[in-house]
């Protein structure tokens, strides 16, 4: 099944009490969250594009300091939670996994595992 981030955006921005974004000022170009939750820039991504996600959201932290990230996913594979938490640990951004429409962020409990060479 096609995953259309869009489709969730509204369910998402209800759930997590999120307001419209505006333009973020990189400097050298502007970008556009896709929600703004709790006063922190957030960008909505399914898993099969998460790498692609995680860019904008770095994108936003360099601009606003932080920076959340809402993964829409049908199921999480141990293989995609450890990345995620790797990125969350190691990147410092905020990471939610939405499934089912349910909203729930992803906390380790552990380090994360290294990363795959």
């Amino acid at each position: 099944m096609d995953c259309a981030e869009r489709v969730h955006i509204p369910v998402i921005k209800e759930r997590l009490g999120c307001s419209e974004p505006s333009d973020l000022d990189l400097g050298f170009m502007k970008v556009r969250p896709d929600l703004i939750c709790d006063g922190v820039p957030t960008e909505v991504e399914c898993a099969g594009r998460v790498h692609l996600g995680i860019g904008q959201a770095l994108a936003y932290k360099y601009a606003w300091g932080t920076a959340a990230l809402v993964v829409v996913a049908h199921e999480v594979p141990q293989s995609l939670r450890q990345f995620l938490e790797w990125a969350m640990q190691t990147l410092d951004l905020r990471i939610y996994i939405y499934t089912g429409e349910v909203v729930t962020p992803l906390n380790v409990r552990k380090p994360p595992s290294p990363p795959r060479t």
